[in-house]
Protein backbone atom coordinates (compact mmCIF):
# COMPACT_ATOMS: atom_id res chain seq x y z
CA UNK A 1 0.00 0.00 0.00
CA UNK A 2 1.29 3.50 -0.85
CA UNK A 3 0.34 6.82 0.69
CA UNK A 4 1.22 10.20 -0.71
CA UNK A 5 1.41 12.64 2.19
CA UNK A 6 1.27 16.41 1.77
CA UNK A 7 1.30 19.07 4.48
CA UNK A 8 1.54 22.83 5.08
CA UNK A 9 3.52 24.74 7.70
CA UNK A 10 2.28 27.40 10.12
CA UNK A 11 0.75 27.32 13.60
CA UNK A 12 -1.36 24.44 12.37
CA UNK A 13 -1.37 22.40 9.26
CA UNK A 14 -3.06 19.85 7.12
CA UNK A 15 -1.92 16.36 6.35
CA UNK A 16 -3.54 14.74 3.33
CA UNK A 17 -2.78 12.04 0.84
CA UNK A 18 -3.98 9.33 -1.49
CA UNK A 19 -3.67 5.66 -0.63
CA UNK A 20 -2.89 3.30 -3.52
CA UNK A 21 -2.12 -0.39 -3.79
CA UNK A 22 0.97 -1.86 -5.45
CA UNK A 23 -0.69 -1.72 -8.88
CA UNK A 24 -1.48 1.99 -8.49
CA UNK A 25 -5.21 1.52 -7.90
CA UNK A 26 -6.71 3.74 -5.21
CA UNK A 27 -7.79 2.15 -1.92
CA UNK A 28 -11.20 3.40 -0.72
CA UNK A 29 -12.50 2.94 2.85
CA UNK A 30 -9.06 2.44 4.44
CA UNK A 31 -8.77 3.56 8.07
CA UNK A 32 -6.19 6.34 8.47
CA UNK A 33 -4.92 7.77 11.76
CA UNK A 34 -2.57 10.66 12.52
CA UNK A 35 -0.82 10.26 15.88
CA UNK A 36 1.10 13.17 17.41
CA UNK A 37 4.33 11.60 18.67
CA UNK A 38 4.89 14.26 21.36
CA UNK A 39 1.37 14.62 22.79
CA UNK A 40 -0.15 11.21 22.07
CA UNK A 41 -3.23 12.83 20.50
CA UNK A 42 -4.73 10.67 17.76
CA UNK A 43 -7.08 11.73 14.96
CA UNK A 44 -8.85 9.07 12.87
CA UNK A 45 -10.51 9.14 9.49
CA UNK A 46 -10.97 7.10 6.34
CA UNK A 47 -10.14 7.34 2.67
CA UNK A 48 -12.96 8.32 0.33
CA UNK A 49 -13.92 6.57 -2.91
CA UNK A 50 -10.84 8.02 -4.62
CA UNK A 51 -8.46 6.85 -1.86
CA UNK A 52 -8.04 10.42 -0.54
CA UNK A 53 -7.81 11.37 3.16
CA UNK A 54 -7.27 14.69 4.91
CA UNK A 55 -6.64 15.90 8.46
CA UNK A 56 -7.10 19.67 8.76
CA UNK A 57 -5.88 22.00 11.52
CA UNK A 58 -3.29 19.69 13.05
CA UNK A 59 -0.84 21.40 15.41
CA UNK A 60 2.70 21.53 14.02
CA UNK A 61 4.62 18.53 15.29
CA UNK A 62 5.86 15.03 14.62
CA UNK A 63 3.20 12.57 13.43
CA UNK A 64 2.89 8.90 12.72
CA UNK A 65 0.41 8.19 9.93
CA UNK A 66 -1.07 4.69 10.10
CA UNK A 67 -3.17 3.09 7.36
CA UNK A 68 -5.17 -0.12 7.71
CA UNK A 69 -7.49 -2.08 5.43
CA UNK A 70 -8.50 -5.72 5.53
CA UNK A 71 -6.50 -7.71 2.98
CA UNK A 72 -3.58 -5.24 2.94
CA UNK A 73 -0.34 -5.02 4.89
CA UNK A 74 -0.45 -2.45 7.73
CA UNK A 75 1.46 0.76 6.88
CA UNK A 76 2.93 3.25 9.36
CA UNK A 77 4.94 6.31 8.31
CA UNK A 78 6.67 8.85 10.53
CA UNK A 79 6.20 12.52 9.58
CA UNK A 80 8.72 14.91 11.10
CA UNK A 81 7.20 18.41 11.12
CA UNK A 82 5.49 19.38 7.86
CA UNK A 83 7.51 18.29 4.82
CA UNK A 84 5.75 16.87 1.74
CA UNK A 85 6.82 13.37 0.72
CA UNK A 86 5.58 10.11 -0.70
CA UNK A 87 5.55 7.04 1.54
CA UNK A 88 5.97 3.65 -0.18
Amino acid sequence: MLAAVNSRAGTGGMVSGTVKDASGAVVPDATVSANNVDTGVQVRGATNGRGFYSFAELPVGRYTIAIQKTGFRFLRANRDRHRPRTVR
